[in-house]
């Protein structure tokens, strides 16, 4: 296994790992904690927070599951371009949603909250790996 599906692996995990704290805690009615700064639940339980009817935290649980389980896979199967190709659409649908919600959270809400800036460079350093 390569350097670049290891670390793959390991921002998918940490990514699902955040995603899954964030719908726990919302599905509690629990407070996040933030370490950095105070906004945090103000801004995943924005209107923003949800999308297509979807929350963004489920969408990152499945879409961090599917970049993990797909990182297993790439070595045993990596010649089918096919696959190759949904990897990267994939990846670059979840870093192009990454750049909007920043945008939102810096020009909109103009709040910021660690998990999700977090989740959102996971997700553009999984794209630049699996581009590259």
């Amino acid at each position: 296994m390569a350097t670049a599906e290891i670390i793959i692996l390991v921002l998918a995990l940490i990514g699902f790992i955040i995603s899954f704290y964030i719908w726990r805690n919302k599905n509690k009615n629990k407070k996040l904690v933030c370490i950095v700064g105070k906004y945090c639940n103000e801004v995943v339980k924005s209107k923003y927070s949800k999308n297509f009817g979807i929350k963004n935290e489920v969408a990152g649980i499945f879409y961090y599951i599917f970049i993990f389980i797909t990182s297993l896979l790439t070595t045993s199967i990596q010649n089918i371009i096919l696959f190759n190709n949904i990897i990267i659409i994939f990846g670059g649908i979840a870093a192009l949603f990454s750049v909007y919600l920043i945008f939102v959270q810096y020009f909109i809400l103009k709040k910021f909250c660690e998990y999700c800036l977090a989740t959102s460079l996971i997700n553009i350093i999984i794209f630049l790996l699996i581009l590259f």
